[in-house]
């Protein structure tokens, strides 16, 4: 999921800055979830992961949500160890989560 939110703040910062030659750069479009999401598609193919689609969903929804609230393009690059870990929270959506002793599977 540190991945798939690594590819989404990539496509909404690459979407927000447009490099013009000999000018710098200029401000392009501020992408919604489902934007991003259609990007990110043909990437997770290609990569192979095994995550559902439902997850990556919930996993860009979250990133634009956050993008919204703090009014940035770009958002803190998420890892799996070392000082700037992640939270750890996994996204679920309504109904595809279920508690089978004591587990959520």
């Amino acid at each position: 999921m540190n991945q798939v939110w690594n590819l989404a703040n990539e496509a909404s910062y690459e979407a927000w800055h447009v490099p013009v030659p000999e000018v710098g750069y200029i401000q392009g479009v501020w992408r919604s979830a489902f934007d991003i999401q259609k990007d990110i598609l043909p990437i997770r193919k290609a990569r192979g992961f095994i995550l559902p689609s439902h997850t990556v969903q919930q996993v860009v929804a979250e990133h634009a949500a956050r993008r919204r609230q703090f009014k940035t393009s770009k958002l803190r690059w998420r890892a799996s160890s070392g000082s700037r870990r992640a939270l750890g929270w996994i996204p679920f959506k309504k109904g595809s989560a279920k508690w089978v002793n004591g587990q959520v599977c």
